[in-house]
């Protein structure tokens, strides 16, 4: 069986909050999950801060077990310290185009 990290939307509808989710990777998005493993809320309080709740004892667990995390769950567990960040690919070095070659050729 196949897991994977992902997160599932609750909440209203100008007010999300997501629970991260270890949940079989053919299910659908808000199915029953295999575990329960915290809460993203992304819109700000008050105070202009996010609410992320995460169990990090459970979430290597399903790491080590080789549970793939989603992409926004990959940022949230890499601000959280869990997995390293990605690499910013845009500022790496740049392809020159196929045709740049032809046209430079004298």
């Amino acid at each position: 069986m196949q897991v994977r990290l992902r997160l599932q939307r609750y909440g209203l509808t100008n007010a999300p909050v997501f629970h991260i989710v270890a949940a079989n990777l053919k299910t659908r998005r808000n199915s029953k999950p295999l575990e329960l493993l915290g809460k993203f809320a992304p819109v700000t309080n008050e105070h202009g801060n996010q609410l992320i709740e995460l169990n990090f004892d459970r979430t290597r667990y399903w790491l080590g077990h080789g549970a793939s995390p989603s992409k926004p769950v990959l940022e949230l567990l890499a601000s959280a310290g869990i997995v390293p960040p990605r690499p910013d690919l845009s500022k790496g070095p740049k392809k020159t185009p196929k045709w740049h070659k032809f046209t430079q050729q004298e």
